[in-house]
């Protein structure tokens, strides 16, 4: 497998909705979120999302992919974050929309929040007091400890409120608006925007031309 960061982008202006931004055409059942569509092809999706969010570093991606590419231990890392990236989206369209979340993605961030708090602990080191995972914690599982956090930060906070979807036809990419006026509309205004403006572009020359916009 190869490092791929550049498949992905990073529009949402929060860590867990990039890691929902990974799959798109969700699809909402009673019981959970089905994804048409899904980055994640393998385990080295995943190590690439996470260099393209910073998390890891570039070398460390590379020796992660060396250590569990043939193991278990990556796939299970792979399976945890599509369940939580279904948990995340099932909440965020929740408030996106001003819907009532649905109980078990409730239930299942707040196994993840469990989980996550379980597995760090405070050190001192170097004159202050630092929160640092337990020895043995594999990169990918911190990785998915640090989303689990940024989720619980942005769905307890303010920013809670201004979980967006994007306007773009077939896009419905997450983001939180965070601009001055409260008034952004687009995952991307190069991509979907520009789309847009095309499109409003054609129906107006079209209009004007006595056609069908349609067509």
């Amino acid at each position: 497998m190869e490092l791929r960061p550049d498949k992905f982008k990073l529009i949402a202006g929060d860590l867990s909705l990039d890691l929902v931004n990974t799959a798109s055409s969700w699809r909402r059942t009673d019981k959970a979120c089905i994804p048409a569509h899904d980055s994640f092809v393998d385990v080295g999706d995943l190590v690439s999302w996470a260099v393209k969010a910073n998390a890891i570093g570039e070398n460390a991606a590379r020796d992660l992919l060396k250590s569990t590419g043939t193991k278990d231990a990556g796939e299970s890392s792979l399976r945890r974050a599509r369940k939580l990236r279904a948990a995340i989206y099932g909440l965020s369209i929740a408030m996106a929309v001003d819907d009532r979340p649905r109980s078990n993605d409730i239930e299942y961030l707040e196994k993840e929040r469990l989980r996550a708090i379980e597995s760090q602990k405070i050190e001192y080191a170097d004159g202050r007091l630092e929160l640092r995972h337990r020895s043995g914690a594999g990169l990918l599982e911190v990785v998915l400890d640090s989303v689990v956090l940024a989720a619980i930060d942005l769905f307890t906070s303010e920013r809670a409120k201004r979980i967006r979807i994007c306007g773009g036809e077939s896009c419905g990419w997450l983001f939180v608006d965070d601009s001055r006026g409260r008034n952004r509309h687009w995952c991307d205004m190069r991509d979907c925007g520009n789309l847009a403006k095309v499109r409003r572009f054609r129906k107006k020359a079209a209009r004007d031309d006595g056609r069908d916009p349609q067509k």
